[in-house]
């Protein structure tokens, strides 16, 4: 009952906010993308003349009728080349991230580089994960989508040239580090809480060697970043000027995510003000040394990944998005 009469109060006030040319009518006629935009703009005041909660704002969104996802995977490629971002390259950086925007929530999937793992190309023969990155960010794809059995939804894929964009644009970030260690001749970083520059972040993403468990401190620092970013992002002052920030960054970055779904996501942060639940996993196995697809003429470093990780990981990415 409550549902329903929360969805009236929504349609009489998204009229009443049409006919007073404040906004495009929810539903109806075909409407632009900026009317969507500027009725989300408004829900604070309407949730505020209902008596309301987040519970009210949560409803009247869930009632803007688009083509965007409320819950969804995206996978993050991080390519190790600088440059054009249609340069192919190896993948360094694969983060999963499964989104569910009604509940706040975030799961955050790691998997090392050296993940022996089966390309979508690679017929019987396993190779490294970053290699997918060789044969197109479908075959990186392909190759999560197997390993964890999910369906990848969205991908972004950043080289290095649109990471340290990404990072300067805005305005740099703020890291946690676990320990003190230094990247020559870019920065020394302290344990705790660093101010970073785009370079400083890439240097605070890549280094392994200063680290006795190289890769794996590697992708906790990955894991730690991918925290900052949501942050940095979800905050007033990137989400108040968010639509030059994607205009900044139009050359550095690719995705096939909706550019609807990125603004109306941007909105609905700026309305709701709140944190996001953040898990981070990491899957992990054991050292070896097998032939690859794309080298097969000798053996390389690979991770071969625990069985049980991997399904856990799995089931922790299906059921963020209820799949």
């Amino acid at each position: 009952m409550f549902k329903k009469y929360i969805k009236r109060i929504a349609a009489v006030a998204a009229a009443a906010l049409c006919f007073a040319g404040a906004a495009g009518c929810i539903g109806g006629n075909e409407n632009t993308e900026e009317e969507s935009v500027s009725v989300e703009s408004h829900l604070p005041e309407l949730a505020a003349s209902i008596g309301d909660s987040d519970r009210v704002i949560d409803i009247l969104l869930s009632e803007i009728k688009d083509d965007n996802a409320q819950r969804f995977i995206l996978y993050i490629s991080g390519i190790d080349v600088w440059g054009s971002p249609d340069i192919v390259s190896r993948s360094d950086v694969n983060l999963l991230l499964a989104v569910d925007r009604m509940a706040g929530k975030i799961q955050v999937v790691n998997t090392p580089r050296d993940s022996y793992v089966l390309l979508p190309n690679s017929g019987d023969m396993k190779d490294k994960l970053t290699h997918a990155g060789l044969y197109g960010i479908e075959s990186s794809e392909g190759a999560l989508e197997n390993l964890y059995g999910i369906d990848i939804d969205y991908y972004l894929k950043l080289n290095f040239s649109g990471f340290e964009k990404f990072i300067d644009s805005l305005g740099g970030i703020d890291v946690n580090s676990e320990a003190d260690f230094t990247v020559e001749p870019i920065k020394h970083y302290t344990k705790g809480i660093n101010h970073l520059t785009g370079l400083e972040s890439l240097a605070f993403v890549r280094e392994r060697k200063s680290f006795s468990d190289g890769d794996y401190q590697r992708g906790r620092h990955q894991m730690e970043m991918a925290r900052a970013v949501v942050k940095a992002l979800t905050s007033s002052k990137t989400l108040s000027r968010f639509d030059d920030f994607l205009k900044e960054m139009d050359d550095f970055y690719r995705t096939d995510m909706p550019v609807k779904l990125i603004k109306t996501m941007a909105k609905t942060e700026l309305v709701k003000h709140r944190d996001w639940d953040i898990d981070v996993y990491t899957t992990s196995g054991t050292g070896d040394y097998q032939p690859t697809f794309s080298i097969s003429s000798q053996n390389l470093y690979v991770t071969v990944l625990d069985e049980a990780q991997v399904k856990e990981a799995g089931d922790l990415l299906n059921k963020c998005v209820g799949r």
